[in-house]
């Protein structure tokens, strides 16, 4: 579960590890924090980042409490595609959900959104 306060005075460090099975054996590693540059007009490339901060800047939903109620990881099978539903308690007064992918792997975008006084459900 992801606790979120109403808002935060400052952005705080967020750390992030990504896990997969190889070959029957768990392998763990950390996220590097990076940012996609482009240089000349041409070339792209990412330059390392001291530390991901994330700032909560609104109103996100009564309790401050988002759960992710999709089975972790998503399973998108080729060419189709699935859905991540998360709960919260989003207060009307919070205004559009609007969400975007930072650097997805190729073929990956979200194809739909919509959410609910319960919660939001996300197409992948």
């Amino acid at each position: 579960m992801i606790t979120l306060p109403e808002k935060l005075e400052e952005p705080v460090k967020l750390e992030l590890e990504g896990r997969t099975t190889i070959a029957g054996n768990e392998v763990k590693h950390g996220a590097v924090p990076a940012e996609d540059m482009q240089q000349a007009f041409a070339y792209h490339h990412l330059v390392l980042s001291k530390e991901l901060m994330v700032a909560v800047t609104g109103h996100l939903s009564k309790s401050g409490q988002v759960r992710i109620a999709t089975e972790l990881p998503a399973k998108i099978p080729n060419g189709g595609s699935a859905l991540v539903r998360l709960t919260a308690a989003f207060e009307e007064k919070s205004g559009t959900l609007q969400l975007e992918l930072s650097n997805p792997p190729s073929g990956i975008t979200i194809k739909g959104l919509s959410t609910s006084p319960e919660g939001a459900e996300i197409e992948l």
